[in-house]
């Protein structure tokens, strides 16, 4: 068995993980309150690995409210009063 490689799935699931952990530190201390080390430490990955997916908070925060927008549009795509 390769233990080496990372299947698809387990990407994301590691990226949603990071994604979560960056918006739950958003919401309970704004945005002084995330930083790259405090998110990898909330999703429990490697620094190395949120660096990987990110190349720094910006683009991190911008991720992480991407996909607020993406789960709105779901929802309002899914209203039948719409």
């Amino acid at each position: 068995m390769d233990t080496g490689t990372v299947n698809s799935g387990e990407q994301v699931d590691r990226q949603s993980r990071i994604l979560e952990a960056a918006l739950d530190l958003l919401s309970r201390h704004g945005i002084s309150g995330v930083n790259m080390r405090a998110v990898a430490r909330e999703a429990g990955v490697a620094l190395g690995l949120v660096n990987y997916y990110y190349e720094d908070k910006t683009s991190l925060i911008r991720a992480a409210l991407h996909r607020i927008d993406e789960h709105d549009l779901m929802l309002l795509a899914s209203d039948p009063a719409s």
